[in-house]
């Protein structure tokens, strides 16, 4: 039971350190302190998630193409097992392909708009 409560207090920690970061606005006076977060903030926060997403993204398909990798080697010559194992690998490139496309969408949308799609801005009137 302890080794589960300090794992998940772990991945808490974790999770914490590279997600939970402040928002600070620039303080033209640095003696009262930060100003707090405004709406146009947003943007940075936005670019953060989505930049996290995808590094997360080519984790798993790094850690599937490992295990799947792994299942094959040690299969030892079992038909189900090194089926599984391929599965794991066509599905691992597959969600690779399906990032890589994603990517080449939205590079195909801005070339023929000219609109920066990869790019969040909130404008104000």
């Amino acid at each position: 039971m302890l080794q589960r409560i300090g794992m998940s207090n772990f991945i808490v920690k974790l999770l914490n350190y590279f997600i939970a970061k402040p928002v600070l606005a620039y303080s033209p006076n640095p003696s009262l302190g930060p100003e707090p977060a405004q709406i146009g903030h947003f943007n940075t926060v936005f670019s953060t998630i989505l930049n996290l997403a995808t590094g997360l993204g080519l984790l798993v398909v790094f850690i599937m193409l490992l295990l799947g990798g792994f299942g094959f080697l040690t299969a030892g010559g079992d038909p189900k097992a090194v089926e599984g194992a391929k599965k794991t690998i066509t599905y691992a490139i597959l969600g690779l392909a399906m990032m890589i496309m994603a990517w080449f969408i939205l590079q195909l949308i801005q070339a023929i708009t000219g609109v920066h799609v990869s790019t969040f801005n909130i404008l104000f009137p």
